[in-house]
């Protein structure tokens, strides 16, 4: 049987940085095996009863895989909008499929821009603190 869950949780890098936290925020909702989390997150967290809390280590391969340099792409600085002509900026891209992805420009390069499509937690092992707030009646 799966449950649908409220959690509240806050996501570190495994040097302990804190990366971020809904705190703040209304829980999150998610329902198991529904592929709303990682799947090993997901995993870890079936046996918790509300109330609980549980520390979840995510390797990289399990959680966005590994950086990957063929996901740097070239493009004409002049493609991008003004805003977002400059290293850091974060966006969204399309493909010729219409699927969107989130991007990064990574270096600016005379008139060229690369841009970087890995996940920005690529590479990185995680670790989620994770309290199971409520199971929700579907």
């Amino acid at each position: 049987m799966t449950r649908r869950l409220a959690i509240r949780y806050t996501l570190f890098l495994a040097d302990g940085t804190e990366v971020e936290n809904n705190r703040w925020e209304a829980p999150l909702i998610y329902t198991e095996g529904s592929g709303e989390l990682l799947p090993a997150l997901d995993r870890a967290l079936r046996d918790l009863a509300p109330g609980q809390t549980r520390l979840v280590e995510v390797c990289a391969d399990d959680a966005y895989g590994q950086y990957s340099p063929d996901a740097l792409h070239t493009v004409s600085l002049f493609n991008l909008p003004a805003e977002a002509r400059h290293v850091g900026v974060m966006m969204t891209v399309g493909d010729e499929r219409d699927s969107y992805r989130p991007a990064r420009v990574h270096a600016i390069e005379g008139e060229q821009a690369i841009l970087d499509l890995n996940h920005p937690l690529a590479g990185k092992d995680l670790v989620f603190e994770v309290t199971i707030l409520e199971a929700l009646e579907e």
